[in-house]
């Protein structure tokens, strides 16, 4: 893992601290293949926040339009989406 996606990473589970909290889930414990819903930490409109901080708070520009929604509900995928965002 190179530094940008640990970083992102890093701001990503930030951003899900609180929510993964309620659900006694250790952060620590999350994996690249943690699932949102499947853990019932965020709901769509959940997942539209986050991602809405994303893109306003480290300048990512997100084409929803060309990527699997699949990949959005895990941490690994939205890692990599947001890295690539960033990219370009």
């Amino acid at each position: 893992m190179n530094d940008q996606t640990t970083d992102v990473r890093n701001f990503i589970l930030q951003k899900i601290r609180a929510a993964a909290e309620v659900k006694a889930i250790a952060v620590d414990d999350i994996g690249d293949d943690f699932d949102f819903f499947e853990s019932e930490i965020f709901d769509s409109l959940g997942l539209v926040g986050l991602l809405t901080q994303i893109e306003g708070e480290l300048g990512a520009s997100i084409d929803f339009s060309e990527l699997d929604p699949e990949e959005f509900t895990t941490l690994g995928g939205l890692t990599r989406i947001t890295e690539a965002a960033m990219k370009s």
